[in-house]
């Protein structure tokens, strides 16, 4: 579990970017709340899915079923192991 905090910062980063006014998000953060669009949230899964070797079920894809940027790290820290 050493390395969950490294990959964490990864994906603020990457969720960062995505974001198109570059807020900073914290795992409180609903995907909701944030600058992203649907197109913008897809691209930001497929990119962690690449990155991490992953694979997000179709209905983690909609955004306005995305819950918190929390819920979304503990689901790729799952995946991941």
């Amino acid at each position: 579990r050493k390395g969950e905090p490294a990959m964490r910062e990864r994906i603020l980063c990457l969720l960062r970017e995505a974001c198109a006014l570059g807020e900073a998000a914290d795992e409180e953060s609903r995907f909701e709340q944030l600058s992203l669009d649907s197109l913008s949230y897809v691209a930001f899964l497929v990119q962690l899915e690449e990155e991490f070797g992953i694979e997000f079920e179709d209905e983690a894809l909609d955004l306005r079923e995305a819950g918190t940027v929390g819920e979304l790290l503990r689901l790729v820290e799952e995946k991941v192991k």
